[in-house]
């Protein structure tokens, strides 16, 4: 189907099937894109925002909207938005790794050696060509070459395109963001042969673009490179997360990367064509199979025995249940719902005295009747930071119950 839109694109209709939209959302790989409080009206809330949304796009004469990205456990709360118009559909997924070394060393013994071994041939690779690694604070000067290998990197993109960069941009980020920004050059003698602009969060590293020189880039494999420094930097940082996006996931995954599948939400003005492009993107958008890779020697996370409620929807009715034990990795619980093996399913918990809750999506893994009721044991699936490190507090406080009663 590609090869037959860019047959079209090339000798007839150079934008066709291009279309224009407006976007309600976070840079790629940046936060959440809607948040509010426990106390909010929620309902309420999104009202307004697709009230303004479509108001701004009728203004700027685009018909389609798009409301991106929410993770797997949130659709519960977001599907409201479905009585405004919008259609859910899936977007790219993000990829994470969590950092939990203290040196790089201790990353590559974490491997498995068939990965060790490949990420140790790249780093020979670069030191065989005697490419030299610059970090750089002021990288204004380098404007114009990181706009250069950027959108050689642009161009060839074969899953993702979006804003078009300028020189200015890099110039911006350097004068605007200070300390929050970097510029990491892959240097061969005095010539920048590839880069990676870093964003510094407090607690996350992130490569926000990158760029490269296919004369090199081959040869001494400089995109896995980029993947290798910045995981080094950020153990050398000790920064938490290295959120490293939503494009080559499967090359991520290689490294260690967690991918997370992302949501969006879609709607086109046009009652009819409403049902037409939702779909349409759907159809063209390749669904993603997250399998993922065991590149580091296997865990396995301790089985918290307690009892306490939690709530869960199932066929979007929220049910109640009692929990035996629970992991990092999963729970057991105690429910009147039969439940069947491979279903999907959103499991609430709450922390002791604190108003909020946490929701995570989890898959069935099995499901048998005893004397109490009926008995299901879940698999955590597709956790996103902020709540695998909730999740994880909260297994620590029951554990920390479980010892003081010891």
């Amino acid at each position: 189907t590609k090869k037959i839109i860019d047959f079209v694109r090339k000798f007839f209709i150079k934008d066709f099937l291009k279309m224009k939209l407006v976007e309600c959302g976070c840079p790629t790989a940046l936060g959440s894109t809607i948040s509010m409080t426990v106390e909010a009206p929620r309902k309420e809330v999104l009202s307004i925002i697709s009230g303004e949304m479509k108001k701004f796009a009728r203004e700027k004469k685009v018909n389609i909207l798009l409301l991106r990205d929410f993770y797997e456990a949130e659709l519960n709360l977001y599907n409201l938005l479905q009585e405004h118009g919008f259609k859910h559909i899936q977007n790219l997924p993000n990829s994470i790794i969590v950092n939990r070394w203290e040196t790089f060393d201790h990353y590559l013994k974490d491997l498995t050696a068939k990965y060790r071994r490949k990420i140790l041939r790249y780093i020979e690779r670069l030191e065989q060509h005697n490419v030299i690694v610059k970090e750089v604070d002021d990288f204004g000067e380098h404007a114009d070459r990181l706009f250069e290998l950027w959108k050689a990197t642009y161009d060839r993109a074969k899953e993702y395109q979006r804003e078009i960069l300028t020189p200015e941009f890099f110039r911006n980020m350097d004068t605007y963001l200070g300390k929050r920004s970097r510029a990491i050059l892959f240097m061969i003698g005095d010539v920048i042969i590839g880069f990676i602009l870093m964003l510094y969060d407090d607690e996350t590293l992130i490569p926000l673009f990158v760029g490269m020189d296919y004369q090199y880039a081959r040869q001494v494999n400089l995109y896995f490179n980029f993947l290798c420094y910045i995981i080094k930097m950020v153990i050398r940082e000790k920064k938490r997360i290295l959120e490293i996006g939503i494009t080559s996931i499967y090359q991520k995954k290689d490294f260690g990367a967690e991918i997370i599948p992302l949501y969006a939400y879609m709607m086109h003005l046009n009652p009819l064509f409403n049902i037409i492009i939702p779909n349409l993107f759907i159809l063209f958008t390749p669904p993603i199979i997250i399998v993922p890779k065991h590149v580091f020697s296997r865990r396995y996370f301790e089985r918290i025995y307690t009892d306490f409620k939690i709530r869960f929807w199932y066929k979007g009715k929220e049910q109640s249940a009692r929990v035996v034990d629970m992991s990092e990795s999963g729970v057991r619980f105690v429910s009147g719902i039969p439940l069947k093996k491979k279903n999907l399913i959103t499991v609430e918990f709450y922390f002791p005295r604190d108003i909020n809750s946490f929701m995570i999506q989890a898959r069935v893994v099995w499901c048998r009747k005893i004397n109490t009721g009926i008995e299901t044991g879940l698999e955590f699936k597709n956790i996103h930071q902020p709540i695998l490190d909730r999740l994880r507090n909260f297994v620590n406080y029951l554990r920390n119950i479980v010892y003081a009663k010891k």
